[in-house]
């Protein structure tokens, strides 16, 4: 199994960082991401947050990728999908 609930990937960490001694500083962006599994179902929910005042080129990422989301359910929800090749 996976050694963590709970994890933190800092920056540009790949997702599923293993929480570690790691010290964030004021400019750095954190992706929290949080599993579980309950009555044998997967869950699992990420969250990513700025630390501090971050860059012009971070928040422009957060605000595009926060835009972008719905934009995706909605296009595998029309597929009537669950997951799905997202094509143009």
């Amino acid at each position: 199994g996976f050694p963590a609930v709970i994890c933190a990937s800092p920056n540009s960490m790949v997702v599923h960082g293993i929480p570690s001694d790691v010290r964030l500083v004021d400019g750095d962006i954190v992706s929290i991401d949080c599993g579980a599994i309950v009555e044998g179902y997967h869950g699992d929910a990420a969250y990513t947050a700025p630390v501090g005042d971050i860059s012009p080129d971070a928040e422009k990422l957060l605000v595009v990728s926060r835009q972008a989301l719905p934009q995706v359910f909605s296009r595998l929800l029309r597929l009537r999908n669950r997951t799905a090749p997202l094509r143009p």
